[in-house]
């Protein structure tokens, strides 16, 4: 529950099409900027859920996700993490967004926010400046498999990493 007149000084929702799916994030981050939030340790909203909810529309969703991570610079985030971390959030966005836009074949914009993620985060630009590569290469269609693949990488690097720590005697031991 929300007091009308904190919505009113954090101007409610925003008046942009662009956060079809993530304003009520936007909106409470800028309500954390100016109130305390409590919690109540019990449902009190049911969600419906239908083929046609917008917020089931990754390319947009996606979208408004980026933007409330961008719009996030003016409401203090200082107060929650380092500027590392937040500017590899926002890579991350920007990351995901490109997949998306990749997959709906929108390429040179996909290859534009992977190129922006690669600047954001420089420990990932070389990651991120490969799925843009990725996009002059390959077709839309194989977004999925590539994510697949990604995902099976980092799986298996991290499990070298783990057993080269437990053999060096650094990691947990079984």
């Amino acid at each position: 529950m929300i007091r009308a007149q904190a919505l009113r000084a954090v101007g409610g929702f925003a008046d942009d099409a662009d956060f079809r799916s993530a304003e009520d994030w936007d909106l409470f981050l800028r309500l954390a900027r100016r109130y305390s939030f409590h919690g109540i340790d019990q449902p009190l909203v049911y969600r419906r859920m239908h083929d046609s909810m917008i917020s089931d529309d990754r390319l947009y969703g996606a979208l408004g996700r980026l933007k409330t991570m961008q719009k996030a610079r003016q409401y203090g985030w200082e107060k929650c993490m380092e500027r590392v971390e937040f500017e590899r959030k926002i890579a991350a966005r920007h990351h995901v967004y490109a997949l998306y836009l990749w997959q709906a074949g929108r390429v040179k914009a996909a290859r534009d926010h992977f190129m922006q993620a690669a600047g954001l985060y420089p420990p990932e630009a070389r990651q991120r400046r490969l799925y843009a590569l990725y996009t002059w290469l390959l077709p839309p269609a194989s977004v999925d498999w590539t994510i697949s693949l990604a995902r099976r990488l980092r799986r298996l690097m991290r499990r070298s990493a783990s057993d080269a720590a437990r053999e060096s005697g650094e990691g947990p031991r079984r």
